[in-house]
């Protein structure tokens, strides 16, 4: 009984943060693409902002999950060990991915103002009147 508990709180945990991921690729960043500069740099500081708060624990959590399975499951030689701990590494491989690429790219995406281009008109109407001027670099 306590296998099944373990296996279906790794399932949920796994299937949520995989669909959260696939969600991404095929929802939010398409739309984000549609925006005008500024308002996507605003959007991404955004749902960076909201992400930060919550993958940490999401993405941990998850990765957690598979160890009581693991420890569970009575024959470590088993092809259900052997993929548990795939899919654990997986994981584990997204985080580090995360980690060490993703969060650094936010990081400066949530540091750039947004700010207005200096040469447009504030008063137009649409994507005219918008631009993104990043940070200069040194």
């Amino acid at each position: 009984m306590a296998l099944k508990a373990a296996r279906l709180v790794n399932l949920l945990l796994a299937g949520m943060l995989t669909g959260n991921e696939f969600s991404g690729l095929m929802a939010i960043y398409p739309a984000l693409g549609r925006l005008s500069p500024l308002a996507r740099l605003q959007a991404e500081q955004e749902i960076y902002r909201r992400y930060g708060r919550i993958m940490p624990f999401y993405m941990s959590s998850t990765i957690a999950s598979f160890l009581p399975v693991l420890l569970l499951l009575r024959r470590p030689g088993s092809s259900a060990f052997r993929f548990t701990l795939a899919g654990m590494a997986c994981f584990v491989a997204m985080l580090v991915i995360t980690l060490t690429r993703n969060l650094p790219i936010n990081k400066r995406i949530e540091e750039l103002p947004p700010r207005r281009h200096p040469s447009r008109s504030s008063g137009s109407s649409g994507n005219a009147g918008t631009g993104c001027t990043p940070p200069a670099t040194s």
